[in-house]
């Protein structure tokens, strides 16, 4: 991987600097947009190999890989069998004679099985304030894993290798809350994405795609933003505080008793609108997202100069701008020493860092040790060369 130039550091970096400004213009307006780059590294980011190795018989079993023909999931008994002890084993060639007859392979949540991907996760949630997974999908002939459907949450999808037809019908549902099958007239827009194109749906947006070719495989970030209704849950916590809307509300009152418990609940209520801020809702949320946490196991002596290092935090911390910090991660609080704040901040900027860009100067011992420190502290994931 010459110069890590498969590595992502962030929203600038994959969609490259010109087309930012067009996503989240998009983004913001909730409309579809494709993004047909130039760029070759997709394949180098998440290779095919990546992928064989996340297919397993405990994957399977376990729910993370899902196989999938025409829409509905193909049995696992179809390409396994049980040994004399009743363990089962998967076999490769059943399932690559269904790949030959239109199989695709669904793999939910690879952030939790890539560490590169968990670095991209991060640094773009860091970027939009939106919580994020990502899947993969691997589709063969001309198959698809889904019939034409609407997602309720906005999706960015990264063609990896191959090429695939995708067909937008609109929106069934103004910002639906729920996703699901949808019936389907004449498609509004087609696109064909090719290797290192991407394509953004809204959430509520009715799509469906089919591989074009023998073979595709791609990458769906899925992005869930607050909504207004998070709002009613966000006043009711602070509501509950109040032993007003903890007292019973007791049927068997005397008559008057309901109107003035309404009267009572319906003041409090205005008083907690009254005080809603939906900066400060998002900033409450912010705090709650607990980072990644890389195990960084064996990190113990002098990293590899080729190594990139990037941060785990899924968002911006409030850090000051000088002397010791501390950050919350889990419940569990995080002492940075200065050296270690004023990396992490840069690190942060940058989305991320060869080892050896890191180390020059006079400072490279002391950075050396912070880069060090933060590396067992989990707050950086270490992706070797």
């Amino acid at each position: 991987m010459a110069d890590n130039e498969a590595m992502i550091a962030g929203l600038s970096a994959l969609l490259q600097p010109e087309k930012v400004d067009s996503f989240l213009a998009a983004f913001a307006e909730k409309r579809p947009l494709m993004l047909r780059t130039s760029r070759d590294d997709l394949t180098r980011f998440f290779p095919w190999s990546e992928l064989n190795h996340c297919i397993s018989m405990d994957s399977l079993m376990s729910g993370r890989v899902r196989l999938m023909r025409a829409g509905r999931e193909v049995p696992i008994d179809l390409v396994s069998r049980r040994k004399d002890n009743r363990e089962r084993v998967l076999l490769a060639k059943a399932l690559h004679l269904l790949c030959e007859q239109g199989l695709s392979i669904q793999l939910i949540g690879l952030h939790n099985l890539s560490p590169k991907i968990a670095a991209l996760t991060a640094a773009l949630e860091r970027e939009l304030r939106a919580d994020m997974q990502v899947n993969a999908y691997a589709s063969f002939t001309r198959g698809g894993a889904l019939p034409p459907h609407a997602d309720e949450h906005d999706v960015l999808i990264l063609q990896i290798d191959g090429r695939k037809a995708w067909k937008g019908y609109g929106g069934a549902e103004a910002r639906p809350l729920k996703g699901g099958i949808a019936r389907i007239e004449q498609p509004s827009w087609e696109e064909e994405l090719q290797p290192g194109d991407l394509l953004y749906l809204p959430r509520g947006e009715v799509h469906h795609a089919t591989v074009v070719g023998e073979r595709s495989l791609h990458l769906t970030i899925g992005i869930q933003n607050l909504k207004a209704c998070d709002s009613l849950s966000w006043l009711r916590e602070r509501g509950i505080q109040d032993i007003l809307f903890r007292e019973d509300i007791a049927p068997q009152g005397p008559g008057d008793a309901a109107d003035r418990r309404s009267t009572g609940i319906k003041q409090a209520l205005h008083e907690l609108v009254d005080k809603l801020d939906l900066r400060d809702m998002l900033a409450d949320r912010d705090r709650r997202v607990a980072p990644f946490r890389p195990l960084n196991l064996g990190f113990f002596g002098p990293l590899a100069p080729r190594s990139w290092v990037s941060p785990s935090l899924r968002r911006y911390p409030d850090l000051p701008a000088e002397g010791d910090a501390r950050i919350e991660a889990d419940g569990v609080q995080i002492a940075l020493d200065s050296a270690e704040r004023a990396l992490l901040i840069r690190l942060l900027d940058s989305g991320g860092s060869r080892v050896d860009a890191l180390l020059q100067g006079p400072e490279a011992e002391a950075t050396e040790r912070a880069l060090s420190g933060l590396i067992r502290k989990s707050l950086l994931f270490v992706l070797d060369d």
